[in-house]
């Protein structure tokens, strides 16, 4: 997995290419995530992915509600699909690239 974050009008936006395959990844995001924690607007976009692991979801759905971020996910329609299956559309603004 490769990851670049980069801050655009208030935003991160990390661009996560390649799979996200298992916790050590999952918590590489944390860590970015949480490095820019006064920001309330966060984007993924994930590229050549087409699971996401259950404890980046988790972790999101936290942020989201606990922490009350806006999170956007731009990716695949198979991962978009996959959010909307969860019923997460209503929490998290999708994107199909």
């Amino acid at each position: 997995m490769k990851i670049n974050a980069t801050i655009q009008s208030g935003r991160l936006i990390l661009n996560i290419s390649q799979h996200i395959t298992g916790i050590i990844e999952v918590n590489e995001i944390k860590a970015q995530i949480e490095s820019y924690n006064n920001l309330r607007d966060i984007q993924l976009n994930i590229d050549e992915a087409f699971v996401v692991p259950s404890a980046l979801i988790e972790y999101l759905v936290k942020l989201s509600k606990v922490d009350h971020k806006n999170i956007t996910i731009e990716s695949s329609s198979a991962v978009c699909q996959l959010f909307k299956e969860l019923q997460l559309d209503t929490i998290f603004t999708l994107k199909i690239r």
